[in-house]
């Protein structure tokens, strides 16, 4: 086996295992909080506690990932203490205000993960010439196949997810030892703050757009499986669901370029919002378990089609030594900001209104959205002649 051909699939299985730690817990952990006893309230106040958290620390660690020659290192010092803080989470139990102090640590580390993965993987990609869309595509098949096989272990108790989680990160730190990076040189852009990422106002109108939608999508993440449950559906079929939803993402990731070529951003970031309200809208009216697994299979138009959007606009227009930054204001806005407005707005609205009654407000919300998208899209690109697409001289 060639050299290039054993660190792809370093970089490949290094890249895979955070998804597969995110279908250990992304689905299964609301459901844990819900089972020592927390209601709705309770629930997504913690839910939102942790995407503060979230949001307060991933600023920091983009900054010190971008400034620093080897992001690995940064990422080795976030893997380890995410492996530490999951064990706060189960240990605090049904005490309230312990289990707030957890999340927040927890999440704090955990919402690191991903935006440093992205950047390092995407890094890999430009320099090595491999295909980000591949590895990506890899990434959600682990995903796909952890939440399903944790659907089924789970039925039988749900405190199993926490060492199946602790296993995959502590593996991931492991492997990070013999993943080849790539060692970058300082310059006077690794000083700019996350503020010059705005002077895009296209990029800013996306990520606008992309807060919207991702409030309701984060009210699903957070409630979509308690109310799952209340509608009688297994865990096990939940867990298949999110497979089939993690798989229905393939065709947009493989697919990508050629679509975007052909359609254009506007058209593939519209059709999520479209997406986004007949999905909530079937939620609220036709949720059973026979018909869960095809709603789980529109889950392919949504958010996947959002984020490719972003990457590739960011890959194209954000200079080298900001895209750490950017890949984790992307990743803010799609989970961070919107998860705390999605789990704490949605967990009070679930308990005043219910959760089936959310899902229609939710979907009134993307189909607004998705006009005003259509209606006021910038047809120029806004380029700045400046530091965000490398233009200083």
């Amino acid at each position: 086996m060639s050299s290039e051909r054993k660190n792809l699939i370093l970089i490949s299985t290094f890249y895979m295992l955070f998804f597969m730690a995110g279908g250990v817990i992304s689905q299964y952990l609301p459901l844990f909080y819900s089972n020592v006893g927390f209601n709705y309230k309770a629930i997504g106040t913690i839910l939102s506690i942790g995407s503060i958290a979230s949001v307060i620390a991933q600023p920091f660690a983009a900054s010190f990932s971008d400034k620093s020659n080897n992001k690995i290192n940064i990422f080795r010092i976030i893997m380890i203490s995410t492996f530490t803080s999951i064990w706060f989470v189960f240990f605090s139990g049904n005490r309230y205000i312990l289990m707030l102090i957890a999340a927040s640590i927890f999440y704090g580390f955990s919402g690191c993960l991903q935006p440093l993965n992205d950047s390092i993987v995407i890094e890999m990609s430009k320099y090595k010439n491999y295909k980000y869309q591949t590895i990506r595509l890899l990434g959600s098949l682990g995903f796909a196949i952890m939440t399903a096989f944790t659907g089924i272990i789970v039925a039988k108790k749900i405190e199993y997810i926490f060492p199946m989680y602790a296993g995959i990160i502590l593996s991931a730190f492991v492997i990070s030892y013999f993943v080849p990076t790539v060692k970058t040189k300082k310059s006077h852009l690794s000083t700019a703050k996350f503020t010059e990422l705005f002077k895009d106002k296209k990029f800013v109108f996306f990520l606008v757009y992309a807060f919207l939608l991702s409030i309701t999508n984060a009210f699903f993440n957070s409630f979509q499986g308690i109310y799952s449950k209340e509608k009688g559906i297994s865990l096990a079929l939940i867990g298949i669901g999110s497979m089939i939803g993690s798989f229905s993402q393939f065709p947009a990731m493989a697919f990508f370029l050629k679509l975007n070529r052909k359609f254009g951003m506007k058209n593939l970031m519209l059709t999520a919002g479209i997406a986004y309200a007949v999905r909530w809208l079937l939620y609220a009216t036709v949720l059973s378990s026979k018909t869960v697994l095809f709603l789980w299979a529109t889950h392919g138009l949504t958010y996947i089609l959002l984020f490719l959007c972003l990457v590739e606009y960011t890959r194209e227009n954000i200079a080298d030594e900001l895209s750490t930054r950017a890949l984790v204001l992307i990743n803010l806005i799609l989970f961070g900001i919107s998860g705390i407005t999605g789990s704490a707005l949605g967990g009070l609205l679930s308990t005043a209104y219910g959760i089936k009654n959310v899902f229609f407000m939710c979907s009134i919300i993307c189909i607004i959205s998705a006009l005003l998208f259509y209606w006021f899209y910038p047809v120029k690109s806004e380029k700045q002649e400046s530091i965000i697409n490398g233009n200083l001289k």
